[in-house]
């Protein structure tokens, strides 16, 4: 019994998150021109679709990924695919995606001015 226990505690929190197809959204707060395009290259794979690629409605200084439907393996993944450790959870259910990628003048390829 305490075997069975055991092996549900190290079950992944979902087995449906680790295999479905993450939805992500790209906005680009760097101030460099095209660098969400780069950084779509950069996310899609086999599990990764980015649905959408916009500017930031703000500046940003630093890139971080929000989870957007309460499944932090699923941000967790994008953050890892463009190696990210700022992941938080900012819940909007009224987004079709499940995870928003902010891109800050951090990111590779922005400006450092």
């Amino acid at each position: 019994k305490a075997a069975k226990l055991r092996a549900l505690c190290a079950a992944p929190a979902s087995a449906d998150e680790a295999e479905r197809t993450v939805q992500v959204q790209v906005l680009n707060g760097s101030g460099k021109l095209g660098l969400a395009a780069s950084f779509r290259r950069k996310l899609i794979s086999p599990g990764i679709n980015v649905t959408e690629i916009f500017d930031a409605p703000s500046p940003s200084l630093r890139t971080f990924v929000l989870d957007r439907h309460g499944k932090p393996g699923a941000a967790e993944r994008v953050a890892a695919r463009i190696e990210c450790t700022n992941v938080y959870t900012k819940i909007d259910m009224s987004l079709l995606e499940d995870v928003t990628v902010v891109l800050g003048r951090d990111a590779v390829g922005a400006p450092r001015n």
